[in-house]
């Protein structure tokens, strides 16, 4: 039988088909399902979201601004304060110049760090990277929805960033965290701290893009310490 639909139909048909998200058919009985975020699946929520103040929160906010205007580590060597200022200010309204200041100053020295410079390096020509990649998935753990930090694709040869040809990813988390001790006693911190978040976007990232979890690494970075941490299994 032939298709009667419009070209506009048609059209709207195929964009509708772009695998950019994992589904879970489900009985049309079902009208409803829960959706959690990956945080909800911290083992102590008080703790992740124990009080640090508006400052802290905000800080945070401002730097992960920073963050999401970097595509490769290049980058860094070209964009201008006062570009990652404009991006702070709408990020975080109301704060001072003096302490948006502060936040470049830090994001700054952050990305001198090798480890955390390592992170924002392309590692080959099949490397593409999505900032503040949102998702909703189905993984071990429900329908979750949430937004990965920095998300980085290797793609076979012909392969798209669509889902198909993707052979490996790499999931980085950002934190704002000021955790006392050596390089080491930070890193565990972060992990226990936010392991579970991290495993939820593992396990989106294998759903959406069809991976084993063993080519799915994820990482928590502190972004005070220089750290880089990745979570085991």
């Amino acid at each position: 039988m032939a298709d009667e639909a419009s070209p506009t139909e048609r059209i709207e048909r195929k964009v509708s088909q772009r695998p950019t998200l994992a589904v879970e058919r489900r009985s049309p009985r079902r009208r409803a399902v829960a959706v959690r975020p990956p945080s909800a699946f911290h083992a102590d929520r008080s703790e992740l979201f124990r009080v640090g103040g508006a400052d802290a929160a905000d800080r945070g906010t401002a730097i992960h601004a920073c963050f999401e205007r970097i595509e490769w580590a290049a980058d860094l060597d070209t964009v201008e304060d006062e570009f990652l200022d404009a991006r702070i200010r709408n990020a975080v309204p109301g704060r001072t110049e003096a302490w948006r200041r502060d936040c470049i100053r830090d994001f700054r020295a952050a990305c001198s760090s090798p480890a955390i410079r390592g992170v924002l390096e392309r590692p080959g020509d099949d490397a593409v990277v999505r900032r503040e990649r949102r998702f909703v998935a189905v993984g071990p753990n429900g329908v979750q929805q949430g937004s990965i930090d920095r998300l980085l694709l290797r793609r076979d040869p012909g392969g798209s960033t669509a889902g198909v040809g993707i052979r490996k990813a790499w999931i980085v988390d950002f934190k704002t965290d000021r955790i006392d001790g050596g390089p080491d006693q930070v890193a565990g911190t972060l992990l226990e701290r936010h392991a579970g978040q991290l495993a939820g976007y593992r396990d989106a990232v294998a759903a959406i893009y069809e991976l084993p979890a063993e080519r799915v690494r994820a990482s928590v970075v502190g972004i005070d310490a220089g750290v880089v941490a990745d979570l085991a299994g």
